[in-house]
């Protein structure tokens, strides 16, 4: 059976119990405390063998073999445990791995906003959907005025504070299912999916520009950003991803 997957905070004692988990330890499950092993204790499970996956020093997850009456010997079962163990260790690096060259490629390091790789991808997406559907599809494009003054003034460092705060207040604003985007420099990109009607999208568009007004503190003095905005909606203003962007 698929179990579901169950979220659970690790307690203090939790923890030291995993790092101590280096061979096959005998647990006794509570029905009361099920704790992270509650999905072995909903089975019925009333005892379980622990055993912890480590890499380098850091704990990355468990193993846990429950059973209905007495474990086993751990020391008759502890080399199979272990080159499960092991297995599982390799897989959860490589996932990480994965997962940490994913981001490298398709989110922007300064900002942690989706960079012009993942934009054009959902841009691709959100077109064809919109195609299929019939629906309309807003694309903001927002430039910062002269954000070259920034960098010139108080330097390169803090002009990238200026960026992160402003995506910072351009993510606060749309809902999850938008995307906001760096496309680079001082240019931000979002799209906006599913929209109720052209009305709509100029509203956010003027959300964006009340957003901005607020002053940035930066260097101890306070910094106030405009923004300029084009605008385009499908249909209408693109046959294809690349036109729509570029209208807008």
């Amino acid at each position: 059976n698929i179990l579901p997957v169950l979220r659970h905070e690790i307690s203090d004692d939790e923890r030291l119990l995993l790092d101590q988990a280096t061979n096959p330890t005998p647990v006794t499950l509570s029905a009361e405390e099920p704790g992270l092993m509650s999905p072995l204790n909903g089975l019925g499970a009333a005892n379980a063998l622990l055993l912890g996956i480590s890499r380098q020093g850091e704990l990355l997850g468990f193993l846990a073999s429950g059973y209905n009456g007495i474990p086993p010997d751990p020391h008759e079962v502890e080399a199979g445990l272990k080159d499960v163990r092991d297995r599982l260790a390799v897989a959860l690096s490589s996932a990480e791995k994965d997962e940490s060259l994913f981001v490298q490629a398709h989110y922007d390091n300064l900002t942690g906003l989706p960079n012009r790789f993942l934009l054009m991808d959902r841009l691709h997406q959100e077109f064809s959907r919109a195609q299929r559907n019939l629906s309309l599809m807003g694309v903001l494009f927002v430039d910062l005025d002269r954000f070259k003054n920034v960098n010139d003034s108080l330097g390169h460092a803090q002009g990238d504070i200026l960026l992160q705060e402003v995506a910072r207040r351009l993510k606060k604003l749309f809902r999850d299912t938008d995307t906001v985007a760096r496309l680079g420099g001082d240019e931000y990109v979002i799209l906006l999916p599913d929209a109720d009607n052209e009305e709509h999208i100029g509203e956010m568009a003027d959300r964006v520009l009340g957003a901005l007004k607020a002053p940035i503190t930066l260097a101890g003095a306070s910094v106030y950003v405009n923004a300029s905005i084009g605008i385009s909606v499908f249909p209408g203003d693109g046959n294809s991803p690349e036109e729509l962007l570029t209208s807008a």
